[in-house]
């Protein structure tokens, strides 16, 4: 990869959305393998179409800074989303392939100079409780990480473990400005994460605590 580019990446289930919440369909695969969809989450915050969206704006405002910019999405990435990235003028920032064993998906996330996590948010007052197995596994990756989401207890994670930076979905100019200050250099990539917190969420970790828990019963 170019040494001067700017990788985004992400890897897993991405659904497709084209802002119309008019038109908005249960999709068959979440319905049926994902158990935490209720009424009062908005899952539509889980695609690419926000992010799509601040690089769409990014590139008109910034050409010059917009060609380091690679967004690598893999894994099942819904039909329709490299026709969205199309429709947006931003085809040939994004990159859109099937998906990987979990050793070379593990290995592409750790060539990613940013990992991408668009994150469900509540409804009205609701908060979104779930916390997503990726959350963990991006933290232990000790890579920066780019959320898209609401008041969540994922978002609080996340800001608590000082390793990602987190926009709401509407905040398009927010992450306009962050992608700039990505792209301009990338040591303005660089973070000092809360490493106590990262290793409290290893494995490891979790399974000691499990064993403690059994050991004083």
């Amino acid at each position: 990869m170019d040494t001067n580019q700017i990788n985004i990446g992400y890897g897993g289930f991405l659904q497709f959305f084209d802002g119309d919440r008019a038109d908005v369909k249960q999709n068959w695969f979440s319905s049926k393998f994902i158990n935490y969809r209720i009424d009062n989450i908005d899952h539509q915050v889980r695609s690419a179409f926000y992010l799509f969206k601040a690089i769409s704006e990014f590139k008109r405002q910034h050409p010059s800074l917009a060609v380091k910019l690679h967004l690598h999405l893999w894994g099942k990435i819904e039909d329709g989303n490299a026709q969205l990235a199309h429709d947006m003028g931003i085809s040939e920032l994004v990159e859109i392939s099937g998906p990987l064993s979990k050793i070379e998906n593990l290995k592409k996330l750790e060539s990613m100079d940013v990992l991408f996590l668009p994150m469900e948010i509540g409804k009205g007052d609701s908060k979104s409780l779930f916390i997503p197995g990726k959350v963990y596994e991006y933290l232990l990756l000790k890579k920066p990480i780019l959320g898209i989401g609401g008041d969540s207890d994922a978002r609080n994670l996340l800001l608590e473990s000082r390793a990602a930076k987190v926009f709401e979905p509407d905040a398009t100019d927010r992450i306009v400005d962050y992608l700039k200050y990505a792209t301009e250099d990338k040591n303005n990539l660089n973070f000092a994460p809360n490493q106590q917190l990262i290793e409290s969420k290893s494995f490891d970790h979790l399974a000691d605590q499990l064993v403690n828990v059994f050991n004083q019963c």
